[in-house]
């Protein structure tokens, strides 16, 4: 049995797919510790139960960048980047390794630079794990990898070329790669040299998700060893129509509080006609302005279609006086018959799962459309705004084809909106196109057969049990 240490972060994306290959991992007769630099551990929740696993939180303060973007939460003056996290993180992890002596240590990509150099020291092998997209990772690689492929042209009016990827605009380049002041800028001194002195890079994707920039990865940067191992959801995600909720809520991370029970929920979506609904979720991050609910909610109501949007109002704003503030006038009253507004987070793999579901409207971050394709199989109404973001939505519109984007300078119009919700409700060759999508990658994750992401993590499991 393999003893393997997790070292993963808070945020939506990173701390639920890394609980999520935690799990996995136990489920295959693994022993996981999870190391978690935790600030706030009543903030998200997951059931930890019934599986040979466990966290040590530990009470370090994280690096949380302040900074503003549109469309992003704002900054808060207890976001300013943390001073001690560089040696109290190697300390932390320093003091557990000694006591653990693990097989392997998996690190977030969020944490390996301050992490990695604690592993090689004790010689133990090193993976990293990407929890982002691949169309991330390729762009990284291209600006910052070991051998730069000399195709990226830096001129700011260029279209910008990256193995694996649709062209590029330089909007729709992630700012955490290519602008030094952004907060999470990821082009640090040396950020190559983590991937090639790691054993692996364990990827939460696949070869039927993002086939194409995985090949570019292993033609362009043959040093690096990266291992699709997605999506990365119990079998039951991924050999049932729909799973069960008992099974959703054993495997879905809460962050913040459900604005209403889910069984309530489930009943009102029962009540929906098949593939009638529209699902307008942007994720645990991002924000929409003012002016943006409003061109949205004009495009909603103009089109007709059936919703359910979660539009969370901020901390310091009464949820029913946000909503009066935000949306037009009477919009509430004028859409009551045919649409659902939460004020709390949506339950997004639960409503994801259920056959009501026709579309979905996102900001492209990687969990909301690994989950998308996996649990739905619809087309997504794209409308990124930063990382990952950006070249997953336009490898899904210009490469896969089953998604719609409305945009990536400025604020949609409700005309760009409106056009945008009838193509990814009425077009029959898209929705056709997500049906079969998701086919294929659960195919993928089910199967054993050489190259699948099934066979790569039992050999990556396989590889620590000896």
């Amino acid at each position: 049995m393999a003893d393997i240490v997790l070292v993963t972060v808070q945020g939506g994306g990173h701390f639920n797919t890394g609980m999520l290959f935690a799990k996995k991992l136990a489920s295959q007769g693994c022993r996981v510790t999870v190391l978690l630099p935790w600030l706030n551990p009543s903030g998200m929740t997951t059931d930890i139960a019934n599986i040979d696993m466990r966290a040590l939180m530990e009470s370090i303060p994280s690096p949380r960048p302040a900074f503003i973007f549109p469309g992003v939460r704002k900054s808060r003056p207890d976001l300013l980047p943390s001073s001690r996290f560089p040696t109290a993180l190697p300390d932390s992890l320093r003091k557990h390794l000694d006591v653990l002596r693990p097989k392997a240590v998996v690190l977030d990509r969020m944490v390996m630079f301050w992490a990695s150099q604690t592993v090689e020291e004790r010689g133990i092998p090193k993976y990293i794990l990407y929890t982002g997209a691949s169309a991330h990772l390729a762009v990284m690689l291209s600006f910052h990898g070991p051998s730069r492929s000399g195709n990226v042209d830096q001129d700011m009016q260029s279209v910008v070329h990256v193995p694996g990827l649709p062209p590029l605009r330089w909007a729709e380049l992630p700012l955490d790669v290519v602008v030094k002041s952004h907060g999470f800028y990821l082009g640090k001194e040396g950020v190559a040299k983590h991937f090639v002195h790691s054993n692996g890079i364990l990827l939460n994707t696949s070869e039927e998700l993002e086939g194409p920039i995985l090949d570019a990865l292993h033609c362009e940067y043959p040093e690096i060893r990266c291992i699709p191992i997605g999506p990365l959801y119990p079998s039951s995600y991924l050999q049932d129509d729909r799973p069960s909720q008992e099974d959703i809520r054993g495997t879905a991370v809460s962050i913040g509080k459900n604005s209403e029970d889910s069984t309530a929920l489930v009943s009102w979506l029962d009540k929906q006609p098949t593939a009638s609904l529209v699902l307008i979720c942007f994720g645990s991050f991002i924000v929409l302005g003012d002016e943006m609910i409003r061109e949205l909610a004009h495009g909603l109501e103009s089109s007709g279609f059936r919703f359910l949007w979660s539009l969370p109002s901020p901390r310091n704003e009464e949820p029913t006086a946000y909503l009066n503030r935000v949306l037009p006038p009477n919009f509430a009253e004028r859409t009551s018959g045919r649409g659902k507004i939460l004020t709390g987070w949506v339950p997004q793999q639960l409503v994801l799962s259920h056959p009501a579901i026709g579309a979905l409207v996102s900001h492209c971050g990687w969990s909301s459309v690994v989950e998308c394709i996996l649990l739905a199989g619809v087309p997504i109404l794209a409308w990124p705004f930063l990382g990952d973001q950006l070249p997953t939505c336009r490898h899904l519109v210009d490469e896969y084809k089953i998604a719609v984007d409305i945009g990536v300078d400025g604020v949609p119009s409700a005309d760009d909106v409106e056009r945008g919700l009838r193509a990814v409700m009425e077009d029959q060759e898209l929705r056709n196109r997500a049906k079969q999508r998701r086919k294929l990658v659960r195919q993928a994750a089910l199967s054993t057969q050489p190259g699948s992401s099934g066979h790569n993590l039992a050999e990556f499991i396989s590889s620590l049990a000896g």
